[in-house]
Protein backbone atom coordinates (compact mmCIF):
# COMPACT_ATOMS: atom_id res chain seq x y z
CA UNK A 1 0.00 0.00 0.00
CA UNK A 2 1.48 2.81 -1.10
CA UNK A 3 1.24 6.88 0.35
CA UNK A 4 2.37 10.43 -0.06
CA UNK A 5 5.42 10.96 1.89
CA UNK A 6 4.96 15.31 1.63
CA UNK A 7 1.06 14.69 3.22
CA UNK A 8 3.02 12.32 5.59
CA UNK A 9 5.27 14.64 6.72
CA UNK A 10 2.73 17.61 7.33
CA UNK A 11 0.28 15.67 8.85
CA UNK A 12 3.48 14.46 11.44
CA UNK A 13 3.83 18.51 11.90
CA UNK A 14 0.12 18.91 12.23
CA UNK A 15 0.19 16.21 15.18
CA UNK A 16 3.00 17.49 16.77
CA UNK A 17 1.12 20.61 17.14
CA UNK A 18 -2.63 19.14 18.63
CA UNK A 19 -0.28 17.18 20.98
CA UNK A 20 1.65 20.14 22.22
CA UNK A 21 -0.91 21.91 22.70
CA UNK A 22 -4.20 19.47 24.06
CA UNK A 23 -3.38 20.79 27.72
CA UNK A 24 -3.92 24.00 27.37
CA UNK A 25 -8.22 23.77 28.74
CA UNK A 26 -6.68 22.69 31.97
CA UNK A 27 -5.57 26.21 32.43
CA UNK A 28 -8.91 26.93 33.22
CA UNK A 29 -9.70 23.83 35.26
CA UNK A 30 -9.01 25.41 38.39
CA UNK A 31 -12.03 24.70 40.66
CA UNK A 32 -10.97 20.70 39.83
CA UNK A 33 -7.85 18.78 41.19
CA UNK A 34 -5.58 17.56 39.41
CA UNK A 35 -7.40 13.72 39.15
CA UNK A 36 -10.41 15.38 38.30
CA UNK A 37 -9.36 16.68 35.04
CA UNK A 38 -7.15 14.23 33.86
CA UNK A 39 -9.86 11.39 34.56
CA UNK A 40 -12.43 13.46 32.38
CA UNK A 41 -9.62 13.85 29.87
CA UNK A 42 -9.12 10.50 30.04
CA UNK A 43 -13.08 9.16 29.48
CA UNK A 44 -13.08 11.69 26.43
CA UNK A 45 -9.71 10.88 24.70
CA UNK A 46 -8.99 7.02 25.52
CA UNK A 47 -12.71 5.84 25.07
CA UNK A 48 -15.52 8.39 23.63
CA UNK A 49 -13.87 9.73 21.08
CA UNK A 50 -11.52 7.33 19.28
CA UNK A 51 -14.90 4.77 19.31
CA UNK A 52 -16.83 7.40 17.41
CA UNK A 53 -14.00 8.40 15.04
CA UNK A 54 -13.62 4.94 14.59
CA UNK A 55 -17.17 3.50 14.36
CA UNK A 56 -17.65 6.96 11.69
CA UNK A 57 -14.31 6.50 9.59
CA UNK A 58 -13.75 2.47 9.44
CA UNK A 59 -16.52 1.13 7.03
CA UNK A 60 -17.75 -2.37 8.93
CA UNK A 61 -15.32 -1.93 11.65
CA UNK A 62 -16.51 -5.12 13.62
CA UNK A 63 -15.61 -6.82 10.50
CA UNK A 64 -12.17 -5.76 10.50
CA UNK A 65 -11.86 -6.99 13.96
CA UNK A 66 -13.26 -9.94 13.08
CA UNK A 67 -10.79 -10.88 10.39
CA UNK A 68 -7.58 -9.28 12.57
CA UNK A 69 -5.93 -12.10 14.05
CA UNK A 70 -6.35 -12.73 18.27
CA UNK A 71 -3.02 -12.79 18.62
CA UNK A 72 -2.98 -9.25 16.95
CA UNK A 73 -6.24 -7.79 18.74
CA UNK A 74 -4.50 -8.82 22.33
CA UNK A 75 -0.84 -7.29 21.21
CA UNK A 76 -2.41 -3.62 20.17
CA UNK A 77 -4.29 -3.77 23.88
CA UNK A 78 -1.54 -4.95 26.10
CA UNK A 79 0.64 -2.16 24.26
CA UNK A 80 -1.61 0.45 24.81
CA UNK A 81 -1.99 -0.69 28.71
CA UNK A 82 1.90 -0.58 28.95
CA UNK A 83 2.11 2.52 27.24
CA UNK A 84 -0.44 3.83 29.79
CA UNK A 85 1.61 2.95 32.64
CA UNK A 86 4.30 4.57 30.99
CA UNK A 87 2.41 8.06 30.71
CA UNK A 88 1.61 7.54 34.99
CA UNK A 89 4.81 6.79 35.73
CA UNK A 90 5.97 10.16 33.77
CA UNK A 91 4.30 12.30 35.80
CA UNK A 92 5.91 10.34 39.09
CA UNK A 93 9.18 10.56 37.69
CA UNK A 94 9.15 14.07 37.12
CA UNK A 95 7.86 14.58 40.66
CA UNK A 96 10.63 12.68 42.27
CA UNK A 97 13.84 13.78 39.73
CA UNK A 98 12.74 17.10 38.77
CA UNK A 99 12.28 18.16 35.19
CA UNK A 100 15.77 18.59 34.17
CA UNK A 101 16.76 15.09 34.81
CA UNK A 102 13.28 13.48 34.26
CA UNK A 103 12.81 14.87 31.06
CA UNK A 104 16.20 14.06 29.77
CA UNK A 105 15.68 10.72 30.58
CA UNK A 106 12.17 10.18 29.42
CA UNK A 107 11.28 12.06 26.51
CA UNK A 108 15.11 11.41 25.10
CA UNK A 109 14.08 7.65 25.30
CA UNK A 110 11.05 7.63 24.26
CA UNK A 111 11.74 9.86 21.23
CA UNK A 112 14.73 7.34 20.18
CA UNK A 113 12.95 3.96 21.58
CA UNK A 114 9.88 5.06 19.72
CA UNK A 115 11.83 5.72 16.32
CA UNK A 116 14.44 3.34 16.63
CA UNK A 117 13.35 0.05 17.73
CA UNK A 118 10.65 -0.30 14.86
CA UNK A 119 13.58 0.22 12.61
CA UNK A 120 15.70 -2.48 13.92
CA UNK A 121 13.20 -5.06 14.51
CA UNK A 122 11.47 -3.84 11.47
CA UNK A 123 13.86 -2.84 8.70
CA UNK A 124 17.07 -3.41 9.88
CA UNK A 125 18.36 -4.14 6.10
CA UNK A 126 17.86 0.06 5.61
CA UNK A 127 19.95 0.62 9.03
CA UNK A 128 22.94 1.18 7.08
CA UNK A 129 21.38 3.32 3.81
CA UNK A 130 20.67 6.90 3.54
CA UNK A 131 17.48 6.78 4.66
CA UNK A 132 18.54 4.67 7.97
CA UNK A 133 21.72 6.79 8.37
CA UNK A 134 19.49 10.02 8.31
CA UNK A 135 16.86 8.62 10.60
CA UNK A 136 19.29 8.25 13.20
CA UNK A 137 21.27 11.38 13.03
CA UNK A 138 18.30 13.22 13.12
CA UNK A 139 16.66 10.89 15.97
CA UNK A 140 20.14 11.92 17.81
CA UNK A 141 20.18 15.85 17.27
CA UNK A 142 16.58 15.87 18.56
CA UNK A 143 17.34 13.97 21.46
CA UNK A 144 20.24 16.77 22.38
CA UNK A 145 17.23 19.50 21.55
CA UNK A 146 15.23 17.47 24.26
CA UNK A 147 18.03 17.36 26.78
CA UNK A 148 18.60 21.16 26.33
CA UNK A 149 14.86 22.19 26.79
CA UNK A 150 15.18 20.04 29.51
CA UNK A 151 17.44 22.26 31.63
CA UNK A 152 15.78 24.91 30.34
CA UNK A 153 12.69 23.88 32.16
CA UNK A 154 14.47 23.16 35.10
CA UNK A 155 16.44 26.78 35.14
CA UNK A 156 13.32 28.40 34.38
CA UNK A 157 11.32 26.32 37.88
CA UNK A 158 14.44 27.17 39.69
CA UNK A 159 14.43 30.85 38.80
CA UNK A 160 10.62 30.83 39.65
CA UNK A 161 10.64 28.95 42.75
CA UNK A 162 9.60 30.83 45.80
CA UNK A 163 11.67 29.17 48.09
CA UNK A 164 14.55 27.01 47.21
CA UNK A 165 14.73 25.60 50.81
CA UNK A 166 11.61 24.34 50.23
CA UNK A 167 12.41 22.40 47.43
CA UNK A 168 15.66 21.16 48.23
CA UNK A 169 14.06 19.68 52.23
CA UNK A 170 10.59 18.21 50.02
CA UNK A 171 13.58 16.78 47.05
CA UNK A 172 15.38 14.77 49.85
CA UNK A 173 11.92 13.01 51.46
CA UNK A 174 12.12 11.54 47.84
CA UNK A 175 14.27 8.29 47.31
CA UNK A 176 15.88 9.66 44.49
CA UNK A 177 17.11 5.54 43.50
CA UNK A 178 13.54 4.75 42.84
CA UNK A 179 12.72 8.15 41.07
CA UNK A 180 15.32 7.59 38.20
CA UNK A 181 13.83 3.69 37.89
CA UNK A 182 10.31 5.06 37.37
CA UNK A 183 11.77 7.59 34.73
CA UNK A 184 13.70 4.65 33.05
CA UNK A 185 10.53 2.24 33.23
CA UNK A 186 8.84 5.32 31.49
CA UNK A 187 11.30 6.15 29.05
CA UNK A 188 10.44 1.87 28.26
CA UNK A 189 6.86 1.83 28.35
CA UNK A 190 6.02 5.29 27.11
CA UNK A 191 7.20 4.17 23.08
CA UNK A 192 4.85 1.47 23.18
CA UNK A 193 1.68 3.27 21.41
CA UNK A 194 3.92 2.93 18.72
CA UNK A 195 4.47 -0.12 18.72
CA UNK A 196 0.69 -0.45 18.95
CA UNK A 197 0.75 0.93 15.33
CA UNK A 198 3.59 -1.25 13.86
CA UNK A 199 2.23 -4.25 15.59
CA UNK A 200 -1.68 -3.63 14.34
CA UNK A 201 -0.54 -3.71 10.46
CA UNK A 202 -2.83 -6.50 9.90
CA UNK A 203 -5.76 -4.63 11.59
CA UNK A 204 -4.92 -2.29 9.40
CA UNK A 205 -4.85 -4.28 6.43
CA UNK A 206 -8.02 -5.31 7.03
CA UNK A 207 -9.49 -2.12 7.37
CA UNK A 208 -8.14 -1.18 3.97
CA UNK A 209 -9.73 -4.46 2.25
CA UNK A 210 -13.18 -3.55 3.71
CA UNK A 211 -13.23 0.11 2.18
CA UNK A 212 -11.72 2.39 4.65
CA UNK A 213 -8.83 4.68 2.88
CA UNK A 214 -5.23 4.82 3.48
CA UNK A 215 -5.53 7.51 6.01
CA UNK A 216 -8.05 6.49 8.34
CA UNK A 217 -7.54 2.68 8.88
CA UNK A 218 -5.08 3.28 11.58
CA UNK A 219 -8.41 4.90 13.41
CA UNK A 220 -9.63 0.97 14.15
CA UNK A 221 -5.80 0.46 15.84
CA UNK A 222 -6.70 3.31 17.92
CA UNK A 223 -9.63 2.35 19.63
CA UNK A 224 -7.98 -1.23 20.61
CA UNK A 225 -4.91 0.49 22.02
CA UNK A 226 -6.26 3.32 23.94
CA UNK A 227 -8.77 1.32 25.60
CA UNK A 228 -5.83 -0.77 27.22
CA UNK A 229 -3.88 2.74 28.28
CA UNK A 230 -7.48 4.28 29.61
CA UNK A 231 -7.37 1.35 32.08
CA UNK A 232 -4.25 1.92 33.70
CA UNK A 233 -5.33 6.17 33.76
CA UNK A 234 -8.16 5.23 34.86
CA UNK A 235 -7.02 2.72 37.87
CA UNK A 236 -4.62 5.38 38.92
CA UNK A 237 -7.11 8.59 38.56
CA UNK A 238 -9.69 6.85 40.98
CA UNK A 239 -6.79 5.85 43.40
CA UNK A 240 -5.98 9.65 43.49
CA UNK A 241 -9.55 10.81 44.15
CA UNK A 242 -10.12 8.06 46.88
CA UNK A 243 -6.88 9.05 48.69
CA UNK A 244 -7.49 12.48 47.99
CA UNK A 245 -11.57 12.57 48.43
CA UNK A 246 -11.56 14.32 46.05
CA UNK A 247 -14.41 12.77 43.95
CA UNK A 248 -17.41 15.11 45.76
CA UNK A 249 -15.01 18.12 44.01
CA UNK A 250 -17.23 17.01 40.61
CA UNK A 251 -19.64 19.18 42.12
CA UNK A 252 -18.27 22.09 43.46
CA UNK A 253 -20.56 25.18 42.02
CA UNK A 254 -19.39 27.07 38.91
CA UNK A 255 -17.58 24.11 37.42
CA UNK A 256 -19.75 23.02 34.69
CA UNK A 257 -17.50 24.09 31.90
CA UNK A 258 -14.77 22.24 33.34
CA UNK A 259 -16.59 19.54 31.54
CA UNK A 260 -16.73 21.17 28.35
CA UNK A 261 -12.87 21.81 28.31
CA UNK A 262 -11.55 18.35 29.18
CA UNK A 263 -13.67 17.41 26.47
CA UNK A 264 -11.91 20.32 24.71
CA UNK A 265 -8.65 18.35 25.86
CA UNK A 266 -9.31 14.77 24.78
CA UNK A 267 -10.65 16.44 21.23
CA UNK A 268 -7.36 17.97 20.63
CA UNK A 269 -5.40 15.12 21.51
CA UNK A 270 -6.79 12.11 20.27
CA UNK A 271 -7.11 14.27 16.91
CA UNK A 272 -3.16 14.79 17.39
CA UNK A 273 -2.59 10.42 17.99
CA UNK A 274 -5.09 10.40 14.95
CA UNK A 275 -3.53 12.79 12.50
CA UNK A 276 0.45 10.94 13.63
CA UNK A 277 -1.46 7.25 12.23
CA UNK A 278 -2.36 9.14 9.11
CA UNK A 279 1.04 10.53 8.97
CA UNK A 280 2.55 7.14 9.71
CA UNK A 281 0.58 5.10 7.05
CA UNK A 282 1.76 7.42 4.34
CA UNK A 283 5.37 7.61 5.08
CA UNK A 284 5.33 4.16 4.11
CA UNK A 285 7.05 0.73 5.03
CA UNK A 286 9.19 3.48 7.73
CA UNK A 287 6.33 5.31 8.63
CA UNK A 288 6.83 4.58 12.15
CA UNK A 289 10.16 5.55 12.07
CA UNK A 290 10.33 8.76 10.43
CA UNK A 291 6.50 9.92 11.55
CA UNK A 292 7.10 9.50 15.19
CA UNK A 293 10.12 11.65 15.74
CA UNK A 294 8.50 14.53 13.99
CA UNK A 295 5.23 14.03 16.35
CA UNK A 296 7.16 14.13 19.34
CA UNK A 297 9.79 16.87 18.34
CA UNK A 298 6.66 19.21 16.83
CA UNK A 299 4.79 18.43 20.25
CA UNK A 300 7.99 19.89 22.56
CA UNK A 301 8.11 22.66 20.27
CA UNK A 302 4.52 23.54 20.32
CA UNK A 303 4.14 23.19 24.25
CA UNK A 304 7.01 25.51 24.78
CA UNK A 305 5.58 27.96 22.60
CA UNK A 306 2.64 27.60 24.31
CA UNK A 307 4.53 28.33 27.52
CA UNK A 308 5.81 31.37 26.33
CA UNK A 309 2.36 32.48 25.29
CA UNK A 310 1.01 32.25 28.33
CA UNK A 311 3.84 33.43 30.16
CA UNK A 312 5.32 30.72 32.16
CA UNK A 313 8.71 32.39 30.67
CA UNK A 314 8.51 35.60 32.27
CA UNK A 315 11.30 36.91 35.29
CA UNK A 316 13.33 33.54 34.02
CA UNK A 317 16.32 35.46 33.01
CA UNK A 318 18.00 35.23 29.87
CA UNK A 319 20.18 32.06 29.93
CA UNK A 320 16.58 29.74 30.54
CA UNK A 321 15.25 31.07 27.36
CA UNK A 322 18.26 30.68 25.62
CA UNK A 323 19.02 27.45 26.03
CA UNK A 324 15.53 26.51 25.36
CA UNK A 325 15.82 28.22 21.97
CA UNK A 326 18.70 26.44 21.32
CA UNK A 327 17.04 23.05 22.21
CA UNK A 328 14.19 24.16 19.49
CA UNK A 329 16.87 24.92 17.14
CA UNK A 330 18.28 21.00 17.34
CA UNK A 331 14.64 20.03 17.56
CA UNK A 332 13.72 21.75 13.98
CA UNK A 333 17.98 20.89 13.01
CA UNK A 334 16.80 17.22 13.65
CA UNK A 335 13.47 17.56 11.71
CA UNK A 336 14.86 18.36 8.84
CA UNK A 337 17.54 14.89 8.85
CA UNK A 338 14.23 13.22 9.07
CA UNK A 339 11.98 15.02 6.66
CA UNK A 340 15.13 14.77 4.08
CA UNK A 341 15.03 10.84 4.89
CA UNK A 342 11.02 10.96 4.50
CA UNK A 343 11.99 11.90 0.79
CA UNK A 344 15.13 9.21 0.05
Amino acid sequence: MGGNTGLGFILGIMSGLFSGSFALPMKFTKKWNWENTWLMHSFWSLLIIPWVIALVTVPELFSVYGATPAGVMFLVLLFGFVWGIGGVMFGIGLDIVGIALGMAIMMGMINALGSLLPLIFFNSQDIFKPVGICIIAGVLVMVAGIIACAIAGFRKEKALSASKVEEKSSAMKKPFAVGLTICILSGLFSPMLNFAFVFGDKMRESAVNLGASLTTAPNAIWSIALFGGLLVNVGYCSYRLTKNKSWKVFKVKDSGSHWIFTFLMGTIWMSSIMLYGMSAANLGKLGPSLGWPIFQGVAIIAGNVWGVVTGEWKNTGTVPIRINAAGILLLVIGMVFIGFASSL
